[in-house]
């Protein structure tokens, strides 16, 4: 940061809001060059001499960073820490651009509630000083809710509800691949029961992680005649 103005040469001390910076430099009696120090939050800058202190009018805003989250991945309604700095003021915080509710503990740690129907991306937090977002992305969970019809035969279509179903790589029906897979929107995909498949749990899989059924799909199949006895009779 250059800061400028008048009775420079005789500079001692140098902070930004309240943070001292350890290194400056006093190019001429009315410039300094500084590095924003490690800590430093938002709010004026001053530059002390012998004979007093001055203070900018302006305020300098330092930008917020996101240097990690835990967990790295869950289902709406988790609560995830996000650990950074200059997170003082944060006026928005959000799931690859949906707004969550948050608390700000403290300037580098942030508790915010993963809201219903964030989709896997960044976290970014906003505040006077800037936005900031992670370097990774928060993984959103699948989740299965329902799915219709409970029951059909090989070559059934199955409408399968739940939760962030973007980026599906495999549907499953008691672990025998489904036939066919589409994909309709983040909350429904539609596959078709493979030749093959016996009775038993749907499971979705994301990059995120597999979500399963809470109840099994049932199997229909045609019935078979192995035989009869008599050969034959009257009626009755």
């Amino acid at each position: 940061v250059v800061i400028t103005g008048t009775n420079f040469g005789t500079a001692s001390l140098v902070t930004f809001n309240n943070t001292t910076t350890s290194t400056f430099s006093i190019d001429s009696p009315t410039q300094i060059t500084v590095n924003v120090p490690s800590g430093a939050t938002t709010g004026k800058i001053k530059v002390t001499n012998p004979a007093g202190r001055a203070s900018s009018v302006a305020t300098f805003f330092v930008t917020p960073q996101i240097t990690g989250f835990t967990p790295a991945s869950g289902l709406a309604g988790t609560i995830v820490t996000i650990n950074g700095t200059t997170f003082t003021g944060a006026s928005s915080v959000q799931f690859n651009g949906l707004a969550a509710t948050f608390s700000v503990n403290s300037s580098t740690k942030i508790t915010a509630t993963l809201p219903s129907g964030a989709t896997s991306g960044k976290i970014s937090v906003a505040t006077p000083g800037g936005t900031a977002t992670s370097a990774t992305s928060f993984m959103v969970l699948p989740t299965i809710t329902s799915f219709t019809p409970k029951s059909g035969p090989v070559g059934t279509k199955v409408a399968i509800t739940g939760t962030a179903f973007t980026g599906v790589s495999k549907v499953k029906f008691n672990g025998k691949d489904a036939g066919s897979v589409t994909v309709d929107s983040s909350t429904q995909i539609t596959a078709s029961v493979n030749a093959g498949t016996t009775s038993g749990r749907i499971t979705v899989t994301t990059s995120a992680g597999t979500a399963t059924s809470a109840t099994d799909f049932t199997v229909i199949f045609p019935p078979t005649v192995t035989g009869f006895t008599p050969g034959g009779g009257v009626p009755g």
